[in-house]
């Protein structure tokens, strides 16, 4: 608990700047549309969030990298580039 709590300290300020933005919070990895290894479309937008569009980036990544390893980063930067 101390090491997150420092964690949390060590970000507190960058946490504060965020503005909580309506942003579509399901782009995954099973709702985008991919040809030729450049992003194509979007589907399911049925969903949306407020806070740090980022997040959504974040936890696509940590998903590939968990689950493909570095063979998906240029998805994840075709995604980021997008």
């Amino acid at each position: 608990m101390n090491r997150l709590h420092q964690k949390y300290q060590d970000y507190e300020q960058c946490f504060r700047q965020v503005q909580p933005i309506c942003f579509l919070d399901d782009i995954t990895i099973k709702n985008v549309m991919i040809h030729a290894g450049e992003l194509q479309g979007i589907i399911d937008l049925d969903w949306v969030c407020y806070g740090d569009p980022f997040y959504m980036l974040a936890l696509t990544q940590t998903a590939i990298v968990s689950d493909i390893g570095i063979a998906g980063m240029p998805y994840i930067e075709a995604l980021c580039s997008e």
